[in-house]
């Protein structure tokens, strides 16, 4: 899920990731969310998913044998994407006026329908689209 200022042109781009996303493997996923996520007007956009005791947050690279190598970090607990995962919710970092582009970061829980899995991390153009 991406918030974007034009849903005209985010909703084709989220068909086209759900169908192309449909059989990629793990590795592949940070490189087709981000093919996908341009087309939306959302940048550095990035999936994190939580271990099984649910206390930390790991980006999936694309890179090593865990698809997780080099990839940040964060708790479960006391971080913006922690409480996004948490809440099952989308939060927004707050705007501190030196964001490219007039861009904003913003966390989203991903869920395979009642199951958390982790969240997306986004920067999208905010605006009039």
């Amino acid at each position: 899920m991406w918030v974007v200022a034009d849903r005209g042109r985010a909703t084709p781009a989220l068909v086209r990731l759900m169908q192309a996303g449909h059989t990629a493997t793990l590795e592949q996923l940070p490189d087709l969310i981000a093919e996908y996520a341009a087309g939306a007007g959302a940048y550095d956009t990035a999936v994190f998913v939580v271990d099984i005791r649910e206390t930390v947050l790991r980006r999936i690279t694309g890179d090593g044998p865990d698809a997780g190598t080099g990839g940040q970090e964060f708790t479960g607990q006391g971080t913006l994407p922690g409480q996004a995962y948490q809440r099952v919710d989308l939060l927004a970092e707050p705007t501190t006026g030196d964001a490219p582009d007039g861009r904003r970061r913003w966390w989203v829980a991903v869920t395979d329908g009642v199951g958390r899995l982790g969240v997306l991390r986004t920067d999208t153009e905010t605006g009039d689209g």
